[in-house]
């Protein structure tokens, strides 16, 4: 299939197998370690090993050394990825990735390209079906672990057709999750406690009222959206520290646009596609598809990210 992504593919080569998984987790490894060497804290232990190698090995640049004496940062491959890109996890310090962030447009077997986000294949159930069977074989995932294929392949189809280097956004990216291991983001702290005293709140409301039912319910409820709310505005704030951490040291703003203004489009086709049935049951089960809670917007991103450069 000959589409507008054409011209970006490179010269023939043998077919994308686990090796080329393998070397492309290896070269992430290498890009985080890389950004993290020069700045991260090391532990007391680390920093009088990391003082005492420098007095033997005074050639060595200092970066080289701390990387010697920083925990090593794991990643892997996760399907089951909501962002469709890549995510980090503080505690287990690692990086995870979804399968399509390591495809190149010419990966894919030639019965699976398409144009664009608009090819007509997008469409047929089929041709997921086909897309989905293939990756499960090259990335040994099983079948029902890659979900929401129909929401970010598109996606990555509109970043391939811009005609931008995809290095660019795939380098953001990476940074970005290495600003949350650098800064240590984790969870959202007294997340119990808030809802405790949101569920109490809402008992004493209805105290003295009889109907007992619907004020457990209402408690209930209350006890899991407050927290939940208040949970993603902490995210979000985390999203913008990452953000300027990436932006600090790629020096550019150009993956993070391609990237933000790409799932800023697709948001937009598949919110205009939906049905009013289907709209009102992701509204009430995933708000995030239309409010930006846990993280900013795509394009507020990009804009704070331009006032960042000036």
């Amino acid at each position: 299939m000959i589409g507008a992504i054409s011209s970006y593919f490179y010269p023939p080569k043998a077919a994308f197998g686990r090796t080329d998984v393998d070397q492309r987790l290896k070269e992430i490894q290498e890009q985080v370690m890389d950004i993290l060497a020069p700045s991260e804290e090391l532990s007391q232990e680390q920093q009088w090993q990391f003082s005492l190698a420098k007095a033997f090995h005074p050639n060595q640049s200092e970066s080289e050394l701390r990387r010697k004496y920083l925990p090593t940062v794991k990643v892997e491959v996760d399907p089951v990825l909501s962002s469709g890109f890549a995510a980090a996890d503080i505690s287990e310090r690692k990086i995870v990735v979804h399968p399509l962030f390591l495809l190149k447009p010419d990966d894919l077997p030639e019965e699976l390209r398409c144009t664009g986000p608009e090819d007509s294949h997008l469409k047929s159930k089929e041709y997921f079906k086909q897309l989905t069977k293939w990756m499960g074989e090259k990335f040994k995932l099983q079948k029902k672990d890659l979900i929401g294929m129909e929401k970010l392949f598109p996606i990555y189809l509109s970043i391939w057709e811009s005609g931008e280097d995809p290095s660019h956004f795939k380098e953001f990216t990476i940074a970005h999750e290495a600003g949350h291991i650098f800064h240590k983001h984790g969870a959202f702290p007294w997340e119990i406690l808030v809802g405790l005293v949101a569920s109490s709140c809402a008992m004493v409301w209805f105290w003295g009222s009889l109907l007992l039912i619907p004020m457990v319910v209402v408690a209930y409820k209350v006890s899991v959206v407050v927290p939940r709310c208040l949970r993603m505005l902490y995210y979000r704030s985390q999203e913008k520290e990452a953000d300027l951490f990436a932006l600090k040291h790629v020096g550019s703003i150009k993956g993070a646009e391609t990237v933000f203004e790409n799932v800023d489009k697709i948001q937009k086709i598949v919110r205009k596609n939906l049905s009013w049935c289907a709209t009102i049951s992701l509204l009430v089960s995933q708000p995030e598809h239309f409010f930006p809670l846990s993280h900013p917007a795509p394009l507020d991103r990009i804009a704070y990210l331009k006032e960042a450069m000036v």
